[in-house]
């Protein structure tokens, strides 16, 4: 994929800041633009005021589970149009049919090599682009 396109702007939604800038770290140096959250109100009204390209949510957060977030995101008309990535350690039919249900764009099962993650994001906005 062509890293000429690195004007992505990512909001990554982890369960801890720690494991957010992380993941934030690798997709920065893959050349995405990362607001980073561990609260999902914040990360929510943070979407609400500045729209990123594409968003990553853990399935497993503390205030608040990251399907509900992903539900919150895509029933707003405000956010519903933006690409949700969740991330998760279940690895079933029932937790895959789960996210997509809820509207999520694509999901990586835990633990998931970051470089697979850089590349789904740039596709998912890339396809989204050419829309």
């Amino acid at each position: 994929m062509d890293d000429d396109n690195l004007n992505i702007e990512a909001v990554i939604i982890e369960s801890t800041i720690s494991d957010a800038e992380m993941l934030g770290i690798i997709l920065g140096k893959s050349g995405f633009k990362i607001r980073l959250f561990d609260d999902p109100f914040k990360a929510i009204d943070s979407l609400r005021i500045d729209l990123p390209d594409i968003i990553v949510v853990n399935s497993r957060l503390a205030k608040m589970s990251g399907y509900e977030l992903c539900q919150r995101i895509k029933s707003d008309p405000l956010t519903s149009y933006l690409p949700v990535v969740m991330l998760t350690s279940i690895n079933s039919r029932e937790e895959m049919e789960k996210i997509f249900r809820l509207g999520a764009s694509d999901m990586l099962i835990k633990p998931f090599r970051f470089w697979e993650l850089s590349l789904r994001l740039k596709k998912i906005v890339n396809e989204r682009q050419i829309l």
